[in-house]
């Protein structure tokens, strides 16, 4: 059988860039799930930028993932192109679908540090939400970042990006933000 994913898993980077407009969804999530093991350079980010406002939930949570994963890119990728942190809690706050929030909640709830504007955002989440599985994720998030605190109440961090050689980065919010 010919799916999606397979029509997709022969293309380069810029295919599976063209492929992130495809008229359909199926085509745009694999699209996105495919570009995650890629390095998130501006060209990357862009795309998945527009992807996170897609009319497929699917779209917009691949896109998520792909943006946010450090995880999932390669060991020598250096530091994001833009504000992922900034981008994610917009779409914990304010997306459409529940099940795009949870995810951004869960690309969230184990970052190292953890920012004060997640901690806030998690926070917004126990006030406001009555998904149990959302406040799951934030009572999580907000006891294990203070789990991270040393005895004299200083947050203990781990280096998730190291600074690129052929990027100008900076510190946003905690975040790692380049331009390449």
């Amino acid at each position: 059988m010919d799916t999606p994913r397979d029509r997709l898993a022969h293309l380069d980077r810029a295919g599976l860039l063209e492929a992130v407009s495809d008229p359909d969804p199926a085509m745009r999530y694999w699209a996105c799930r495919l570009l995650d093991h890629h390095e998130l350079d501006t060209t990357v980010a862009n795309r998945m930028l527009a992807a996170a406002e897609d009319r497929n939930k699917k779209v917009r949570q691949a896109a998520l993932h792909t943006l946010a994963c450090e995880a999932c890119k390669p060991d020598d990728s250096a530091c994001f192109p833009i504000d992922v942190v900034g981008v994610v809690l917009e779409k914990l706050r304010s997306d459409r679908s529940l099940r795009v929030r949870r995810a951004a909640a869960g690309l969230m709830m184990w970052k190292n540090p953890m920012e004060p504007r997640i901690l806030r955002a998690f926070r917004r989440v126990l006030r406001d939400e009555t998904d149990p599985v959302l406040r799951s994720k934030a009572e999580k998030a907000l006891y294990f970042s203070s789990a991270r605190r040393s005895p004299d109440g200083s947050s203990r961090q781990v280096q998730t990006r190291p600074v690129a050689r052929n990027a100008s980065c900076q510190k946003s919010g905690g975040s790692n933000v380049c331009s390449i």
